[in-house]
């Protein structure tokens, strides 16, 4: 194995579109890690592209619902999480003045970034 026993091989940093052009680069000439490899990346492949579909299908039901278009305005909320049933029945949009409002009763809280100088609420 490059490096000594034990050292391993270093993916360094790679993004998701590269990660399977660096994951060959590391087992060239190593055939039998390379085959054990090859059905880990088939799945992960296949995971990736699952997700993306559904994730384009949550995106268009939401883009379609009036309350979910609401919804979306809560800084820090994934889509998917805005068709979940409870927050649909249990908020009422009369009653928030603004989009801020309605995170802490959907258990979220903003992050807050104090200095000695200044305070700013920040993203969920």
């Amino acid at each position: 194995m490059p490096g000594g026993e034990g050292a391993g091989l270093k993916f360094g940093k790679v993004g998701a579109v590269k990660f399977e052009e660096r994951i060959g680069e590391l087992t060239e000439g190593m055939p039998d890690l390379a085959e054990i490899v090859e059905p880990l990346l088939d799945a992960r492949r296949k995971l990736r592209q699952n997700y993306a579909a559904l994730h384009r299908k949550i995106l268009a039901i939401v883009r379609d619902d009036e309350v979910c278009r609401r919804l979306m305005s809560i800084p820090g909320v994934a889509p998917s999480c805005r068709r979940w049933p409870t927050p649909r029945r249990s908020i009422i949009p009369a009653r928030f003045r603004n989009s801020k409002a309605v995170g802490p009763i959907l258990g979220l809280t903003p992050a807050l970034h104090e200095s000695g100088e200044s305070r700013r609420v920040g993203g969920i």
